[in-house]
């Protein structure tokens, strides 16, 4: 069941900056949700894989790209650089992708070395499993993830402070369905120019 929902004032995503806010709302959904609770950084194997997460249909009609394009020409950028195993996984259903098939279990089934996607969840999602990420598109994570795919051998993994900052500013952008009938999105939004 999907408990919050992004709100984007004039934007499809939060790209812009990152505020610094006070964890309380993080602090609340990790209560409710407690494998949300940030670990850290993880060891990964020297030799493991690139998890490579396609676009879905929405970004792509939004970005004018498709995910075939897009991997084919991802893939071939990588190649210049590695040549390590490269895994492809669809984004798929949103039930589809949580428990043994969240992008966490899979970083550790597959000893992954680093995430590239296109601007999806599975950013944050790598990083907060511990995992460097690469972005191609604007995203969330785009001031923590890296987006140099040169770098793909020497990823860069972002200081546990500032990842959970970002942390604590998305839960001031997700809001439960009573907050956004009762006026408290509004009011966070406005409040915290979000």
């Amino acid at each position: 069941k999907k408990w919050y929902y992004r709100v984007v004032k004039n934007n499809v995503q939060h790209v812009d900056k990152i505020v610094d806010v006070p964890n309380d709302r993080f602090q609340k959904m990790t209560q409710m949700h407690p494998w949300i609770v940030y670990k850290g950084q993880k060891a990964r194997p020297n030799n493991g894989p690139i998890l490579l997460v396609t676009p879905s249909e929405k970004p792509g009609a939004f970005y004018g790209i498709t995910r075939d394009n897009w991997l084919e020409e991802t893939t071939k950028q990588l190649r210049k650089y590695t040549d390590r195993k490269i895994i492809v996984r669809d984004k798929g259903l949103r039930g589809d992708r949580i428990g043994d098939n969240s992008i966490g279990a899979q970083c550790a089934r597959d000893g992954v070395w680093a995430v590239v996607t296109y601007q999806s969840i599975a950013a944050l999602e790598a990083i907060h499993y511990g995992i460097p990420a690469f972005t191609c598109a604007p995203t969330a994570t785009q001031h923590l993830a890296n987006t140099n795919l040169s770098l793909i051998e020497s990823p860069m993994y972002p200081d546990e402070g500032e990842f959970q900052k970002l942390l604590n500013y998305l839960t001031y952008c997700q809001y439960t369905p009573g907050e956004l009938g009762n006026g408290t999105a509004y009011r966070l939004i406005e409040e915290m120019q979000l």
